[in-house]
């Protein structure tokens, strides 16, 4: 295990220690990088001879909401997207929704007023907040519709080489996701 400082990688002095070793694989854990930021870091285990797990391009497919939407629209809320500085008064005053959980293609809005608006006047201030405290809207907005889901039935998954694994239970569902598309086609 390597660590390294994020205000040095920020500042083009990435000096991870103990240091990359040629052929060494490299797999990233900590703070969600914008896609420019996770490309200049896989440059620089590159120039060190190391390999990174997940490639640049590998991580903004799945970085952004809007990447990797089409692949789980029915496991999903339904969500429309929006591009940065467009009408979103308008556009989303067209969904006729009961509520409406707003993020940008990464992450939402983590002030005390929250995610979820229950007007289109609410989802375009949580929009603006989201600018405001974070400095940018990464990718565009992602308008969500709020559906009741059980309670603590969330559940996240690791992708190793197209394999989601669980976290409670360790086992890969590939077969599974498989299973079902053959069962579609």
């Amino acid at each position: 295990m390597s660590l390294f400082a994020y205000d040095d990688l920020s500042l083009g002095d990435f000096k991870p220690r103990p240091r990359i070793e040629s052929g060494e694989t490299v797999l990233y854990r900590g703070w969600m990088f914008n896609v420019t930021a996770y490309q200049e870091f896989t440059d620089f285990i590159c120039k060190r001879g190391g390999i990174p797990v997940t490639s640049a391009a590998d991580y903004a497919l799945c970085h952004h909401l809007k990447q990797w939407y089409s692949a789980c629209t029915d496991l999903t809320p339904e969500t429309v997207f929006l591009e940065k500085g467009s009408n979103y008064l308008e556009q989303i005053s067209t969904l006729n929704w009961d509520a409406y959980f707003i993020k940008d293609f990464v992450k939402s809005n983590t002030d005390a007023q929250g995610s979820i608006a229950h007007t289109p006047e609410q989802a375009v201030n949580i929009i603006n907040r989201i600018e405001q405290y974070r400095g940018e809207l990464e990718g565009g907005v992602a308008v969500r519709r709020v559906e009741q889901f059980q309670p603590q039935s969330e559940q996240r998954y690791f992708v190793v080489n197209g394999a989601a694994y669980s976290p409670t239970s360790g086992v890969s569902l590939f077969y599974h996701f498989r299973q079902r598309e053959s069962q579609d086609a």
